[in-house]
């Protein structure tokens, strides 16, 4: 079964990589010609709205949540570190 899996996954992983190259250098895209990501065109986030959001403001919340998680998730780890341990644990 896993052999299958593998040799399925080496047929379909070339024709998904020029996929994707043929979909980037696309003109939907707008990466026609050389240049790359220092030529895209980005609209100035201050005259976006999102259902009634300043591009900016959801911008910062969504940075703000971010810091958020990750002070939550540096809290529970410096806790879980922190908890008694049975030596035969302490192995692994």
């Amino acid at each position: 079964m896993k052999s299958s899996i593998k040799h399925s996954f080496r047929f379909c992983l070339p024709a998904l990589v020029l996929f994707a190259f043929s979909m980037m250098t696309s003109p939907l895209f707008g990466l026609e010609g050389a240049g790359g990501e220092a030529n895209l065109k980005l609209p100035d986030l201050a005259s976006v709205d999102f259902l009634g959001v300043n591009g900016k403001e959801l911008l910062y919340g969504g940075l703000l949540i971010s810091a958020l998680g990750l002070g939550f998730g540096l809290l529970i780890y410096t806790q879980l570190k922190n908890m008694p341990v049975h030596r035969s644990m302490l192995a692994i």
